[in-house]
């Protein structure tokens, strides 16, 4: 009787322990997404992304959306902590990524794009961004930074969009006498980031054939074409042409006064359109061909935010997994499309051959 009774006991534990067991099997992974892109891009397009990937893998995704201005605060919190508070990480070479990798927060992605060399045929030859030794983040999206000017009010002043800084500074003019619009031009100087990327090198600079950074990463404006292109600013700003107040805004403010029909022009990227859209969903912007110099110099500066994955996660794999579904082909067609924006897959680049859109088919 004993003995039976013990054979009946351990098969109801047995039970019990296989039951919890396919309990904690069924329990969803859940990793946790920090970002600055729901109020560009929309909160509808950022919540269709994680559905639909929750609905592919069974895996959910957190998202907490945050202003750029406070990402990097963030992220410096998530790199000290024992466990990662966020996985997947928005990412930006530029100011963000050594100054995190320094505390050892960022997963080098090296090895997980050694296991997946069909994914990474897939990707651009923009999109690692490699950092001593290992690539510690992937461009999401790659663009230049252009003159970027609203369409319709060009069309009414009867103007063409200039081909170079010379012409620019003269249709500034134009535009400010033609009494369509108040102001030719406005840009935003009082950032840290948006007046050295944008408008210095990008509206200047490399149109003169200089350079921020050397091959060896050291800096190159101190150079005879950075003095050149600091000279043509100053020289623009004190024409008295610029929206007043250009040397302290902040870009937001500057977008806005685009957006509104304040202004006719700025130097941008390529999500200008779908960022003004949301004050004027009437709103036709477009890039100007690529710029050249007089000198015979020019071209665009090309830059791109991307995806991290957080040395100290306790989900790395994945992370990963949802990293590789925001660049596949399918995702970065459908975000070019809806966001204007080239996301950084050859899919992507690709379908900007048949775009209608008066930027990315620049």
């Amino acid at each position: 009787m004993f003995k039976k009774l013990c054979t009946m006991l351990l098969v109801v534990v047995l039970v019990a322990v296989a039951g919890q067991s396919v309990l904690h099997a069924q329990e969803p992974v859940t990793i946790k997404w920090l970002e600055w892109w729901g109020p560009e891009y929309g909160e509808d397009v950022m919540n269709e992304l994680t559905s639909r990937f929750e609905a592919e893998t069974g895996i959910r995704v957190e998202r907490t959306t945050v202003n750029w201005d406070s990402m990097y605060d963030l992220l410096l919190t998530n790199a000290q902590a024992g466990t990662a508070t966020y996985d997947v990480l928005g990412m930006e070479a530029c100011c963000f990524l050594s100054g995190i990798d320094k505390l050892g927060g960022l997963e080098d992605l090296t090895p997980y794009l050694e296991r997946d060399p069909e994914f990474v045929e897939r990707l651009t030859a923009l999109t690692p961004v490699k950092w001593r030794g290992g690539v510690m983040e992937l461009n999401w999206y790659i663009f230049p930074y252009a003159y970027v000017y609203n369409i319709d009010i060009f069309e009414q002043a009867g103007i063409e969009p200039p081909k170079n800084w010379d012409e620019m500074v003269e249709v500034t003019r134009q535009l400010n006498e033609s009494g369509v619009v108040q102001y030719g031009f406005g840009d935003s100087f009082g950032g840290f980031i948006h007046h050295v990327s944008y408008a210095v090198y990008a509206g200047r600079l490399a149109q003169l054939g200089g350079r921020m950074l050397d091959e060896n990463g050291r800096a190159a404006f101190n150079s005879p074409e950075g003095v050149a292109a600091l000279e043509s600013w100053k020289a623009f700003i004190d024409s008295g042409l610029l929206l007043p107040g250009t040397i302290g805004l902040m870009e937001t403010e500057a977008r806005e006064a685009l957006a509104a029909g304040t202004t006719a022009a700025m130097f941008d990227g390529p999500f200008a359109q779908v960022i003004a859209e949301q004050i004027n969903p009437d709103i036709h912007l477009a890039f100007a061909p690529a710029w050249q110099d007089v000198s015979g110099s020019g071209g665009y500066v090309w830059a791109g935010s991307g995806l991290s994955i957080s040395s100290n996660s306790k989900h790395k794999d994945e992370a990963w997994e949802f990293i590789k579904f925001l660049l596949s082909d399918e995702i970065t067609v459908w975000l070019t499309e809806k966001n204007n924006i080239p996301y950084a897959t050859t899919a992507a680049f690709g379908s900007l051959e048949e775009s209608d859109s008066p930027i990315l088919s620049q």
